[in-house]
């Protein structure tokens, strides 16, 4: 077994990320677990390969099924957190994952049980998980995030800034 710091971030990290738009269990699994891992270990050597990440969270956001939303949804809040640099290189990155699809599911109404699924052991809502992650990154981002999410997704409200 290879230890996890010696691997070739990147080359592996966009490998994972393009399957982000796996929905068959264990490879959806696989493919979400293994890029946190891989962000974890890497923190800011991800800035190397964060356009090649950005691309395929891209890809898998556009097939608009919300199982894989939310895994995306997951590999954003760690992309948020693993470092405050990442952080902050991910704003420029706002407007092309949040416009296609996380505008689109914050500005519709919740109806009950639509875009629920089971995500682990529990139910979640793609609602939720979306604002959890705008929540995420305006805390993480400051200002100059606030400003690229709420370009983005227009009935975003913050909680920490004020426009």
């Amino acid at each position: 077994m290879v230890d996890i710091d010696k691997l070739d971030f990147e080359y592996y990290l966009p490998i994972f990320c393009d399957a982000l738009n796996e929905t068959q269990f264990p490879f959806n699994v696989l493919a979400r677990e293994g890029t946190i891992e891989l962000m974890q270990a890497a923190k800011e050597r991800i800035l190397n390969v964060l356009p090649e990440v950005i691309l395929g969270m891209k890809r898998a956001l556009r097939t608009d099924k919300p199982e894989i939303i939310m895994n995306v949804c997951a590999v954003i809040q760690k992309l948020a957190t693993v470092s405050p640099i990442v952080g902050l290189a991910l704003i420029k990155y706002y407007r092309q994952l949040l416009i296609p699809v996380f505008s689109k599911y914050k500005s519709s109404q919740k109806r009950y049980k639509r875009g629920e699924i089971y995500y682990g052991q529990r139910r979640r809502n793609v609602h939720d998980i979306i604002n959890q992650t705008l929540i995420l990154l305006d805390q993480t981002g400051g200002p100059a995030a606030y400003v690229e999410i709420k370009y983005a997704v227009p009935t975003f409200e913050s909680t920490y800034h004020n426009a």
